[in-house]
């Protein structure tokens, strides 16, 4: 029987609904200090953003840091009633993976999908890692390897976090070479990428097209994702393409007074889609369908 695993438990697949498999909800710390904006400390905020994605339909979250307290994230699920799956996984920047034990390493991951996130029950229910602009470090390799083993023991999705776009066939032929099927990954921030052929090339490997640095036009005007999501449309990979926001600014969110917010896809993104001629059952398999299938264990 499948399942997805959430802060608050296992669901079925069939009630995890609308869904976006990678935003960030909680962190209390600028990630970079050059940038005061780069978090989400307010967790009552927090919690409203939620609620106005509740609102606006959508049902369920992938919360994208590796690192998170899940104990947050499950008072954020339970008091806005929104699903949320937390990820784990090796840090790519973490020069410290290169000395260590890949299998103690690698069993400290499976213990967050099979049992819980240290001393708590709480289970996270994707794996993560990524790699650098225009090439892959020793280091990210072997978080690679870390994340296959992990995937191959708990059968939990990964998602990667590619540099503006990059290095996606690389990783995938990293992992295909390990034994992941590649229909179990995301690849994420292609967005900053715009190459139809490079998406092509990924989804022909099997991988899902997580396209989720939506509403950021600072990067390519909308209609050229559109024209492009037509393309892929064309083509046939209508079952391997998600959506999401990559938000982790606290200017990206509503409820801090900011930004598009959490409701941008189905208040502004899908609209724009139909008025374009997108039909209703595509917009279905990418917000409902397809994140459900990637998302079971």
């Amino acid at each position: 029987m499948k399942k997805i695993q959430t802060v608050l438990g296992e669901i079925s697949p069939e009630d995890l609904g609308i869904t976006m498999p990678h935003i960030h909800i909680f962190n209390a710390h600028p990630r970079d200090p050059k940038d005061p904006t780069e978090c989400l400390p307010d967790i009552e905020k927090n919690i409203l953003e939620l609620e106005y994605y509740r609102s606006a339909g959508g049902n369920s979250v992938v919360d994208g840091s590796p690192a998170q307290n899940v104990r947050i994230l499950k008072k954020i699920s339970e008091q806005s009633k929104v699903n949320i799956i937390s990820t784990t996984g090796p840090s790519w920047r973490d020069e410290t993976l290169l000395q260590k034990n890949i299998n103690d390493v690698t069993n400290i991951f499976i213990k967050n999908i099979e049992k819980g996130v240290g001393d708590t029950d709480i289970k996270c229910g994707v794996l993560k890692s990524g790699a650098s602009y225009n090439h892959i470090t020793p280091l990210q390799e072997r978080t690679f390897t870390v994340l296959a083993k992990a995937h191959l023991k708990t059968n939990a999705p990964i998602f990667i976090h590619t540099t503006i776009g990059t290095m996606g066939v690389e990783i995938l032929e990293i992992l295909k070479n390990e034994g992941v099927k590649l229909n179990r990954v995301m690849v994420g921030h292609i967005d900053r990428n715009p190459d139809l052929n490079y998406y092509k090339e990924l989804a022909k490997m099997g991988a899902y097209l997580l396209f989720d640095q939506i509403s950021k036009v600072k990067y390519w005007p909308v209609s050229l994702h559109i024209n492009i999501l037509k393309k892929l449309l064309e083509a046939g990979f209508q079952k391997q393409i998600l959506f999401s926001l990559d938000f982790g600014h606290w200017t990206d969110l509503k409820a801090y007074g900011r930004g598009p917010g959490y409701t941008y896809i189905l208040e502004k993104y899908l609209p724009r889609l139909r008025k374009e001629g997108i039909k209703e059952e595509i917009i279905e398999d990418i917000m409902i369908n397809n994140p459900k299938t990637v998302l079971s264990i």
